[in-house]
Formats: structure tokens, C-alpha cells, sequence
């Protein structure tokens, strides 16, 4: 299984649920990653399909994202 982390910090709070939502539909499993104001930063995404998933359609176009 691979984990991706998926920095979310520069989408709106609308726009962090969704993608979250999104990807957790797909994925084995997605834990938030939260600063200390409890804002969502990041996104760890656990994938188990055989694809990539910075090549998948899930991953989100404008936030960084590498395997960790």
C-alpha cells in the first residue's frame, strides 16, 4: 500500500471537505491532517489501486502531492 500526502492548505475550507470526501471514496483510507487553529492542512491518502494516484483523476491539479 502506498501513502500519499496531499497539501491542501491552499483550497477553501468548501473546497477541503470535498476533495476529502472525494478521494475517501476511493481510497483504502484518508486521515486529516490539522494545524493548530484546527485547520485542515494535509490529506494522507493510503492507496491500494494499482494505478498512481498523482496520475489519477482524484488527485487534486493545484495542491502538491508526493508518495511517503
Amino acid at each position: 500500500m502506498k501513502r500519499y500526502l496531499v497539501d491542501v492548505s491552499g483550497l477553501s475550507a468548501d473546497e477541503k471537505e470535498a476533495t476529502y470526501k472525494k478521494i475517501n471514496d476511493f481510497a483504502f483510507m484518508v486521515a486529516c491532517i490539522h494545524d493548530k487553529n484546527k485547520v485542515m492542512t494535509s490529506l494522507v491518502v493510503y492507496w491500494t489501486d494499482q494505478d498512481d494516484f498523482k496520475s489519477s483523476p482524484l488527485c487534486p491539479p493545484n495542491c502538491p502531492c508526493k508518495e511517503v
